[in-house]
């Protein structure tokens, strides 16, 4: 890029200028491939090797990149998945080829004699790519990223005259220190030293390209070669992978007005959710009348477990009960392997550090099922099933908290006492107090808690209130919370060393024992162990061992009162079967629909109609996107939040 923005005339055309900007998208868009990787080592070396040497040889006036070769059209199956990149990756490159060219000369990168590839001569790394010890490159052997120096690239001073060091890529990353400092919480990297050559050239280079103004993302969350769009590098062109009116759909759901709140509450964690919120579309109609390929069910809903006793639910129940995310879909299945046990090693820290808040309503919703009546009707047990919808609401409200230390204190545990003070027969959860209205207008994203959480507390409430008692919590005895005896943890709740409650310090997980809380043994008789949590986490055992690339947990030892009590309560409330997520990406406690303990009831906070529309228009079109690779890049860098070119975003957004 930066040798044909050099060779670009200063008077170019409006024309020209185009040109060369389509090049430059479709050179980013052949960086964003993983595996378009030239180092010996794979089935793609060659190839791209040949690829890169015809590109090497076309003079620097030559802004039409070559059709790929006959090799990349005839890959199928996950090998056709990994030609998939995102938006926002494109978007990087192209903001950033200029930097990135100028520091490769700095280093002395050597092409070779006649134009030659190198890099060739350089074998491709004995591991994959790592993020947060998940291999995200399966068909190379996995190293955990502490187990090496993952900066250290000796091998690369066979094509380069300096070393690229550690020091050199950290305070470059991300963006040469291009947007402001501290934006959204980050450092952007150090600028080029102020009058410096590289400085100089850096500026001239982008603003020849038209940069910052001519990278942007688009509508388009994914590419592909043969696209024929802002991608055109293989031929017959067949158009977006996606269909551009659903991605425009789908972006009005996940950035209405109602969202708005969510993303001025928390961006780290709106962004989040924006992230997988276009995968969530992706799924078809409630299962198992979803559109596409489904992963295969043999049973029904009585179908056998996987042991006598119905302790371990099997894949099918388990599809069914995810019925709402991605994962129920044959293509998607990479996908669940890779981000399945990356969201489950988070269990025993979010355990650990709301246990307050897990162990009282679990406590609540055991000893009502423990009241109802074996044979109770069939209202009975509904009226139970939605006391317990609700709790699994509050039990994922982060902030419905009662400790000593925040503005909801007081008001969390007035509330509880409430409860608490109820009858074991009592199966309608009183209205929360006026002081939640008022949050619902200052702080609203506070009150939006994700389905599949609610799911997850639905399917565990038996499990956790019996843990809860094993311990020997002392909450709603005689009416009494004793949670609000205790101060807050002296952090927010961090996932990856992120803060997701700003508010709050921020302390990184490895400064801290995200497990260890004494101060809880002024409610309960015993200490909560980490080996407790983290051997029940993240199901008690309730999944098959394995499923999804994930272990998930210990179930309670045949023959003890542990497993026997689990079991008699997970009967009586319906459990595997009752807990499934829904239609409903979210929901807040005045939603009148599946949580009703706030009133006026205003409905969904997103379209439900719409929601259920564009799932089975994305599904249709996703199904390529979800082979492995595309997968994790789709969440990785941000499907979901591309706001369109000509759009001025608002604060809230």
């Amino acid at each position: 890029v930066v040798r044909r923005v050099e060779a670009f005339p200063q008077a170019a055309s409006t024309s020209e200028r185009e040109q060369l900007q389509k090049f430059t998208r479709n050179a980013a868009y052949l960086g964003c491939v993983w595996d378009f990787d030239p180092r010996s080592g794979s089935g793609w070396s060659e190839h791209v090797t040949k690829y890169m040497r015809s590109v090497a040889e076309l003079p620097s006036s030559s802004l039409q990149l070559p059709e790929l070769p006959s090799f990349f059209s005839e890959l199928n199956g996950i090998d056709r998945g990994k030609l998939i990149v995102t938006d926002s990756c494109l978007m990087w490159f192209s903001a950033m080829f200029c930097d990135l060219g100028y520091l490769a000369r700095d280093l002395g990168v050597r092409r070779g004699p006649s134009q030659d590839v190198c890099w060739k001569e350089v074998a491709v790394p004995p591991f994959g790519f790592t993020l947060f010890g998940i291999n995200l490159m399966p068909d190379r052997p996995l190293l955990h990223s502490r187990a090496t120096d993952e900066y250290d690239r000796p091998e690369y001073l066979a094509c380069q005259d300096k070393r690229l060091t550690r020091e050199d890529v950290q305070s470059w990353c991300p963006m040469r220190g291009h947007y402001p400092a501290a934006l959204w919480n980050i450092s952007w990297g150090e600028p080029a030293p102020p009058g410096s050559v590289q400085r100089h050239d850096v500026l001239t280079c982008n603003k020849k390209l038209g940069n910052p103004d001519f990278t942007r993302v688009t509508d388009m969350p994914l590419h592909i070669a043969d696209e024929g769009e802002d991608v055109d590098v293989m031929k017959p062109f067949r158009g977006y992978l996606l269909d551009i009116d659903a991605t425009h759909a789908a972006r009005e759901i996940s950035l209405s007005t109602p969202l708005d709140e969510a993303l001025r509450f928390n961006p780290e964690m709106a962004g989040l959710v924006a992230d997988i919120a276009a995968s969530a579309l992706a799924t078809a109609e409630q299962f198992p009348e979803q559109r596409g390929s489904l992963i295969s069910l043999a049973g029904t809903d009585n179908d056998e477990d996987h042991d006598d006793d119905g302790w371990v639910w099997s894949e099918e129940t388990a599809l069914r009960q995810n019925a709402g995310t991605p994962c129920v879909l044959e293509h998607n299945k990479d996908l669940c392997n890779v981000f399945s046990p990356l969201v489950a090693e988070q269990c025993p820290r979010f355990v650990a550090y709301f246990w307050p808040q897990v162990s009282f309503w679990s406590e609540e919703v055991v000893r009502r099922v423990e009241a109802l009546p074996e044979a109770a009707s069939n209202m009975e047990r509904k009226q139970l099933q939605h006391f317990v919808r609700n709790a699994a609401y509050l039990g994922c409200a982060w902030f419905f908290d009662p400790r000593i230390g925040s503005g909801w204190s007081e008001h969390v545990a007035e509330y509880m006492r409430s409860v608490a003070g109820l009858p074991s027969s009592s199966l309608q959860l009183p209205e929360l107090p006026a002081f939640f209205a008022n949050v619902r207008e200052s702080e609203p994203g506070k009150m939006i808690v994700p389905d599949v959480c609610m799911m997850w507390f639905t399917s565990n409430f038996c499990d956790l209130g019996y843990l809860a008692r094993g311990v020997g919590t002392r909450t709603g005895r005689s009416g009494d919370v004793c949670w609000d005896k205790i101060p807050l943890p002296p952090f927010g709740f961090t996932l990856f060393d992120r803060n997701l409650m700003p508010e709050r310090p921020t302390v990184k997980s490895s400064d801290a024992d995200g497990y260890d809380f004494p101060e809880y043994m002024a409610c309960q008789d015993r200490r909560l162990t980490r080996e407790e949590v983290t051997s029940w986490c993240p199901m008690g055992g309730h999944y098959p061992d394995g499923m999804w690339n994930t272990s998930w947990g210990e179930p309670a030892p045949l023959g003890s009162q542990l497993r026997t009590d689990v079991l008699k309560c997970n009967k009586k409330l319906g459990i595997p079967d009752f807990a499934r997520t829904t239609d409903m990406l979210v929901h807040i406690a005045d939603e009148g629909e599946d949580v009703d303990i706030m009133k006026p009831f205003r409905g969904y906070l997103l379209d439900i109609e719409k929601v259920r529309a564009n799932k089975a228009v994305w599904q249709s079109s996703l199904n390529e996107a979800f082979h492995f690779g595309s997968a994790v890049s789709d969440l990785l860098y941000g499907v979901g939040t591309n706001a369109p070119a000509h759009t001025e975003r608002g604060a809230g957004e």
